[in-house]
């Protein structure tokens, strides 16, 4: 009772340093300090505190010599350490900290909040081995499931990167006691939580047991702990097991519940791919390309129109090409598959990065046309304007594809110089028709327009000089700020 009452009296005098510290008044803290100090001068705590202050005020030295001589006395309350530590951290001396905590240690070897700062301590400086013998220590002190994965993930970072990653001998040796470590826990019904099945699952993958990793992850333990496994692991282990008709038939049932996952088409296509190759005619899979379209083709279907099965069209497109196979037959001419895309997506932000992934694969004496096409496409001549947002964003996505095959780059200087200035009044008119009320730090729907003017610009500049379009720039200048006119 005593030294409770010991405790929230040394709390009370300190609390005014603590306060004042947390709101950045230093000059206060220390001033706080020195009346503590006064009556208490050997107080460990409150010289700690002082030298925080110290620190944060720039008087280094003076700082430094305080916790020098603190660190010589054995100190194992926490608050000191807790004060010790900041002082290190913020001097970057975190190897310090480490050294101040074994000491405490020693002193208490049973205080389980020392000991779990040592190990935080060793985590800082990345000192692995060091971690898992404080997280051993802590479970044989407090047998609880959290201590004992830290010290089967500190093994695990050994082996990932530690000083003896490079050697294979070790890092298998290093993964399978990390391995053997969960299989107990396992083995004697230990297992209670979700990161610890993740972790698992990880050692597993790291020493290419996917077979292990697959049915662990089918099991009724992972099924209870995590139930809410993300399928993405489902799908790198099959496609590791290369057991590709489960891998098919499985994104078959993910695709049709959401058919705009363009990252799940990529690799339904290879799986597709993977099976015509090996002739496998498993029932429910799509084992041919001509299967494989239709499929796609069944995506499309709908009243809402996404842009995952468009997409893995093209990729279809590009890796039959790839094989030295005509897809001509069967999925139609490339161009037409570009244009169609940009018909039905132009008016979306994302339609030019879109296309941009498959230009390299147009043959280059195609794109100059495809560019003039997609212009004609959106309907905009020199003497027409858009008439809405959706207009204006195709005219904006098919200046954008100009300018990535190339076509602005050939202009003579005075047709960039026309270039520029039709984008710069396509960029007024885009602001008051479209752009009202936006607020200063909102990107207004014709600010694309601008950027695209500002490059034809250099261009220019860089043809003719500096000077030579000054005052048509001066003229503009306000014209493009933050999506608003100033």
């Amino acid at each position: 009772m005593a030294q409770h009452v010991q405790e929230a009296i040394v709390e009370r005098r300190l609390r005014p340093i603590y306060d004042s510290l947390e709101v950045g008044n230093n000059k206060k803290a220390l001033q706080e300090a020195e009346k503590v100090l006064k009556k208490s001068p050997a107080m460990q705590c409150a010289r700690a505190l002082k030298a925080l202050a110290l620190l944060r005020l720039g008087r280094d030295e003076e700082s430094e010599t305080i916790v020098r001589n603190l660190a010589d006395e054995d100190i194992c309350d926490d608050p000191t350490l807790q004060v010790m530590t900041f002082c290190y951290r913020e001097t970057d001396q975190l190897d310090k900290i480490c050294s101040m905590y074994q000491k405490a240690v020693k002193l208490a070897p049973k205080n389980e909040e020392i000991l779990s700062h040592l190990f935080m301590a060793y985590v800082r400086i990345n000192d692995y081995k060091n971690q898992q013998t404080v997280a051993l220590q802590l479970y044989k002190l407090r047998p609880k499931n959290p201590y004992y994965f830290w010290a089967v993930m500190s093994i695990v970072l050994q082996a990932l990167r530690g000083p003896d990653r490079e050697d294979k001998a070790k890092r298998k040796v290093l993964l399978a006691l990390a391995q053997r470590m969960v299989d107990k826990l396992i083995s004697e019904d230990k297992l209670d939580a979700e990161q610890d099945v993740q972790l698992y699952i990880s050692i597993l993958q790291y020493q290419e047991k996917y077979q292990e990793a697959f049915d662990f992850l089918e099991g009724a333990v992972c099924k209870k702990l995590y139930p809410s496994a993300p399928v993405s692991i489902k799908i790198d282990l099959l496609t590791s097991l290369s057991k590709w008709v489960e891998l098919n038939v499985l994104l078959k049932q993910l695709l049709e519940d959401n058919r705009d996952r363009w990252d799940y088409y990529k690799i339904y296509i290879d799986s597709c791919f993977e099976l015509e190759d090996a002739q496998i005619a498993a029932e429910g899979t799509d084992h041919t390309m001509e299967m494989c379209h239709e499929f796609i083709c069944l995506m499309m279907e709908g009243t809402k129109k996404v842009r995952g099965p468009y997409l893995a069209r093209l990729e279809l497109h590009r890796l039959l090409r790839e094989r030295n196979k005509d897809p001509v037959p069967l999925l139609g001419d490339y161009l037409e598959l570009l244009i169609e895309y940009f018909r039905l997506f132009g008016d979306k932000t994302c339609c030019a990065l879109d296309i941009k992934m498959f230009l390299e694969y147009l043959p280059m004496h195609e794109r100059p046309g495809f560019a003039s096409r997609l212009i004609v496409e959106c309907g905009i001549s020199s003497t027409t304007l858009p008439q809405n947002k959706e207009q204006m964003q195709k005219h904006i996505c098919s200046l954008q594809i100009s300018r990535y095959v190339g076509v602005h780059s050939v202009l003579g200087t005075e047709h960039l110089a026309a270039l520029h200035t039709a984008l710069s009044l396509h960029y007024e008119h885009g602001v008051s028709a479209f752009g009202v009320d936006l607020m200063p730090t909102e990107i207004g729907p014709s600010d694309p327009y601008a950027l695209l003017a500002e490059v034809r610009l250099f261009l220019v500049e860089s043809l003719v000089g500096p000077n030579a379009l000054l005052n048509e720039r001066e003229g503009r200048e306000g014209g493009w700020r933050g999506g608003q006119e100033v």
